[in-house]
């Protein structure tokens, strides 16, 4: 009997959870086990995979801002005691953008741009310099996105102070015109914007809508996360949209807000932050290459299964897992035009060229406005991972069971129309 209630509490909490999902912009953070027994950077998988020793050897990121728009970021840890530029808070101006009460913020700038410091986070970019902007926050009082233009704010302000790469590990189920607006400017202006697809791949399969903003909007390198195997994670939302994907599997971050770093799954949080920092090190090394350049050739040396390598682009991977190594270990990826964007040609080419990143020329390379095939969408066969999403408002809901804390930020927002 205990066992059977225990059951079907833990059914009805996540029952909630999935109601929660469809309606409101959130945060997951599901912690396994404390990571401090053992060397943080051992249990970073990835860095192995992606060979990143090797390619430290060639470039670190240096001289590339990237900035983290999440939860704020935590200067003091030490992994990015002197990454963290001094940003700024677009919700609440009273708090600066140096102040992270979930730890997700923290997470993602480490996976960038830590340096593995007190057996903290190892970025991949560990010599990339963290340009933090708050959009999201947890709070007593309603702070979600206030004013309705905080993410274009944001996206304006990291442009204006420098970034070369914005990073949105976040993702809403509602879009705003001035967003796209501003991603816009962001293009012409050269800089790159990764924004992870979300975690809702299992909601998708069952006939739910798994869009995600700005990671759908033209302009928006979406990412998708794989597992250790390199498959496509269950959890992680796929579409035509899907460009690039990332390793998002089990793997070391901040908890607690910033105080511990547990075991935990990363989804397409993680998987963006490690995306994020792939193009740092091309870019750092190749300082000359403009933004679509340097997409161009994380596209090109994109890794896919053998037997998928000709197909179009995958509603699960996209043009496949990102493999900087392949740029600075085997000088591979043709960087070509360096005025054509490879993904969103079609779109600026529609507009005028004076306000068009990008010739109108179409791109040679595969397009991201191409159909891809239908056979795609059905479900994979794949590992199951955690949700990772961030999100903004008011209130708090902790789900206590197999070892799992899950706290929930809930928005006052809602779609329009």
């Amino acid at each position: 009997m205990a066992m059977a209630l225990i059951s079907r509490s833990k059914q009805s909490a996540r029952q909630l959870l999935s109601t929660l999902l469809g309606t409101t912009l959130l945060l997951l953070l599901l912690p396994i086990t404390p990571a401090a027994a053992a060397s943080v950077r051992d249990q970073q998988w990835y860095l192995d995979a992606m060979r990143a020793e090797e390619m430290w050897k060639v470039s670190k990121g240096a001289g590339v801002t990237v900035a983290v728009l999440d939860a704020g970021v935590d200067p003091n840890v030490p992994e990015l005691r002197g990454q963290v530029l001094p940003g700024t808070n677009v919700i609440s101006r009273d708090r600066p953008a140096h102040s992270d009460d979930i730890g997700h913020g923290t997470t993602i700038a480490g996976v960038i741009a830590g340096t593995g410091a007190g057996n903290g986070l190892r970025g991949l970019a560990p010599e990339a310099k963290i340009l933090p902007v708050t959009v999201v926050e947890k709070s007593d009082e309603p702070r979600f996105f206030e004013g309705l233009d905080s993410v274009a704010e944001a996206i304006d302000y990291a442009v204006d102070n420098g970034a070369k790469i914005i990073n949105c590990s976040f993702g809403s189920s509602y879009d705003q015109p001035s967003t796209q607006k501003a991603i816009d400017r962001a293009n012409r202006k050269g800089v790159l914007i990764f924004a992870g697809a979300g975690n809702f791949g299992k909601e998708q399969r069952r006939g739910k809508s798994g869009h995600q903003y700005p990671a759908r909007l033209p302009g928006v390198v979406a990412v998708g996360a794989t597992d250790k195997q390199a498959k496509h994670m269950e959890l992680s939302s796929y579409g035509p949209h899907i460009a690039l994907t990332g390793p998002g599997d089990v793997t070391p971050q901040r908890c607690d807000g910033t105080q511990r770093i547990c075991i935990q799954q990363g989804g397409t949080s993680v998987a963006t932050a490690v995306v994020s920092a792939s193009a740092a090190l091309i870019w750092s090394k190749h300082p000359d290459w403009t933004a679509n350049q340097v997409l161009r050739v994380m596209i090109k040396t994109a890794g896919r299964p053998e037997a998928d390598k000709d197909l179009p682009r995958s509603h699960l991977i996209g043009f496949g897992g990102v493999r900087p190594r392949m740029v600075l270990l085997e000088g591979e990826g043709d960087p070509g035009d360096p005025d054509t964007n490879p993904l969103f040609a079609k779109r600026y080419a529609e507009r005028s060229a004076s306000a068009s990143p990008v010739s109108p020329t179409p791109s040679a390379s595969p397009s991201a406005e191409s159909p891809a095939p239908a056979e795609d969408t059905a479900a994979p066969d794949s590992s199951t991972g955690a949700t990772v999403t961030v999100a903004a408002g008011v209130g708090v809901l902790v789900l206590v069971g197999a070892a799992v804390a899950t706290v929930i930020v809930r928005g006052r927002r809602r779609r329009a129309g």
